[in-house]
């Protein structure tokens, strides 16, 4: 049974005499322990639509159901209550600047039934498992983005919530402080078994941290799935185009798109790329292509990544050989889980002067 389940979400909003649908029919279900990513560009729908897990937007059509209850059905102290079992981290850290370090994780559990003893254990609990002993009585104004925002994680997590919902929570940061912060989430995720719902544009940020994924688009969801699933067979070009980027394959295109040598190959030569997945990783490719088809190929570029612990490579090769001999490689690579796929700079650069 999952922990969130979202059956046919629609969220519409109404402007005088426009209406937007921001959420349309989404589908989603969220175990329990998952860390589970929504990623989109601006305006792709992700954050209204988390937004119904804690009931701060109502969906127009659709079911809420966390831990198997309807919350739609809920009474308004019921969902006060849901909103305590739901931590929020966002993307400004919303701390108060008038308050402490420690009384800023301490204010979530005001008005609670925790004793006064309880809640300074538990916020000294927080200070240590964010990282930031020491700064107790330290304002926010004397903390760098990234201590910012452990606070921030402290804070959401002050009463003891079974679900993290984190909106852009790192895109303020700089990469090497995001990196850091996913540890963070990564490590409360696994000690703490706390489910993670994470908003974000990039898909580096789903890969370090998630083992799920939804890619979002004008409101709807158009693909999801296991983060290896996703990255090793993605179905839409939008999802393509996320995962080129952070496997630096669309940057390097677009290199090879500004060099002559590349854009005016001889009749017998193309660019290709290759990709392939688990042990077709240890196949050795470009030695196979010369012993067994003569090809002379030539590595451009290389990348190599492990997603759940399963290898995931992507190459491009420049290949001297006739058309016959192409395509008894591609079948020849095809047995061997191993994709290869033409590339067309000419095609590139057009695709992306229409984009910019």
């Amino acid at each position: 049974m999952a922990q969130i389940s979202l059956e046919h979400i629609d969220v519409t909003f109404k402007q005088k005499h426009q209406v937007s649908k921001a959420v349309q029919d989404v589908t989603l279900q969220i175990e329990k322990g998952d860390a589970y990513g929504i990623v989109g560009y601006s305006g792709a729908g992700k954050s209204t639509l988390v937004r119904v897990i804690n009931h701060l937007q109502k969906p127009s059509a659709g079911k809420v159901i966390i831990d198997n209850k309807d919350i739609d059905k809920f009474s308004h102290a019921q969902i006060r209550q849901l909103r305590k079992n739901i931590g929020f981290i966002f993307q400004h850290f919303n701390l108060m600047n008038a308050r402490t370090i420690e009384d800023n994780i301490l204010y979530p559990m005001v008005g609670t039934k925790t004793s006064n003893d309880e809640r300074k254990k538990r916020v000294q609990r927080l200070i240590n498992l964010v990282g930031l002993n020491g700064k107790e009585k330290f304002y926010p104004a004397q903390l760098s983005g990234g201590q910012k925002q452990r606070v921030a994680i402290a804070r959401a997590l002050a009463n003891n919530p079974q679900i993290l919902i984190s909106d852009e929570a790192t895109s303020a940061l700089d990469p090497k402080t995001t990196q850091a912060i996913l540890h963070l989430l990564k490590k409360i995720n696994k000690e703490l078994g706390v489910t993670i719902v994470l908003i974000t544009h990039e898909m580096d940020v789903v890969k370090s941290l998630c083992n799920k994924v939804a890619v979002m688009d004008t409101g709807k969801v158009v693909e999801k799935g296991s983060i290896l699933e996703v990255f090793s067979n993605p179905k839409t070009q939008l999802t393509k185009d996320f995962i080129d980027t952070t496997n630096n394959v669309k940057e390097a295109v677009d290199t090879l798109s500004a060099q002559e040598h590349f854009v005016e190959l001889s009749r017998n030569q193309q660019l290709f790329r290759l990709h392939y997945i688990g042990a077709s990783a240890e196949t050795p490719i470009i030695v196979d292509l010369y012993q067994k088809f003569g090809a002379v190929s030539n590595i451009v570029y290389g990348n190599i990544e492990f997603i759940s612990n399963v290898p995931l490579g992507n190459l491009i090769i420049e290949i001297d050989a006739e058309e016959s001999t192409i395509k008894e490689i591609k079948e020849y690579l095809a047995s061997k889980d191993v994709h290869l796929t033409n590339i067309n700079l000419d095609q590139e650069k057009i695709r992306n002067s229409k984009e910019g």
